[in-house]
């Protein structure tokens, strides 16, 4: 199984795709921390203590880090059927089972590394850019480690969704499509639709349950804004979340284990 593991890291490391992809994540994280900033020192919100870190750093795995979590999980199996190299996968491991295992788990590291170079980015910006403006950062805070645990799961999560979308959707321009346009257009008018008119749904979207693991941060006088939806626990949206990710993983891995592959 650890050779499956280091096989498909492997494959995820020299493809230039996934280098490109972590370079795009860091570059999309810098411009929303420094607009989120910008915002901040601007607005008109109240921030106490550690409060405008923590509004900086619950939004970073949304920072175009779940697209492109979701880009690599369609990739890890869109992309064996686009190139043919699905068929020698399964001659050097016919146990489908152990495939399947192993490129879910090269999946949650790679969520692992681009949340940890996300947070990094954002923590190099806006740590002194916030001291320099007179507002206290504290990395020390529970607060602040929360936020970080919930931004790292998101991120894997949205492999892990991906993962089922590419098995699913086995063209794979297609599946990628499919998602930038769920997650960018249908997804914020169904969040802005169910915040108005049905409140009972807009927590369980899955864009609200991440934010909800994020512990995305409102500030004072923002908590009555049109469409803000009311956000669960941080424990009930990681379960939202995870509950996505186990339907698609699970229909996906169905799928593999029973489908004719040639």
């Amino acid at each position: 199984m650890n050779a499956l593991i280091r096989a498909e890291l492997l494959k995820l490391r020299t493809v230039r795709t996934t280098m490109w992809l972590l370079i795009l994540t860091a570059a999309l994280t810098a411009l929303i921390v420094v607009v989120t900033i910008i915002q901040i020192v601007t607005g008109d919100a109240t921030y106490q203590g550690n409060e405008a870190l923590r509004a900086v750093i619950g939004g970073v795995g949304t920072a175009g880090g779940t697209i492109i979590m979701l880009c690599l999980g369609i990739m890890s199996f869109g992309g064996e059927f686009r190139h043919n190299t699905i068929t020698p996968t399964l001659l050097v491991e016919p146990r489908r089972p152990r495939v399947v295992g192993a490129k879910l788990t090269s999946i949650a590291l790679v969520g692992l590394l681009f949340a940890v170079v996300a947070l990094a980015v954002a923590v190099a910006i806006a740590a002194p850019w916030l001291a320099g403006t007179g507002y206290p950062v504290s990395l020390g805070d529970g607060e602040f480690w929360l936020q970080v645990l919930g931004n790292v799961l998101v991120l894997v999560l949205y492999g892990l969704i991906g993962f089922g979308l590419g098995v699913l959707i086995r063209n794979q321009v297609v599946a990628i499509v499919l998602a930038v346009v769920w997650v960018f257009v249908l997804e914020q008018i169904l969040s802005a639709v169910s915040a108005r008119w049905f409140s009972w749904l807009a927590p369980y979207l899955p864009s609200s349950a991440a934010a909800s693991l994020q512990r995305v941060f409102v500030p004072e006088g923002l908590e009555g804004a049109q469409f803000i939806p009311h956000y669960l626990p941080m424990w009930g949206g990681g379960l939202v979340l995870l509950a996505y990710a186990l339907v698609f993983t699970g229909i996906g891995t169905m799928f593999v284990l029973n489908r004719d592959i040639t």
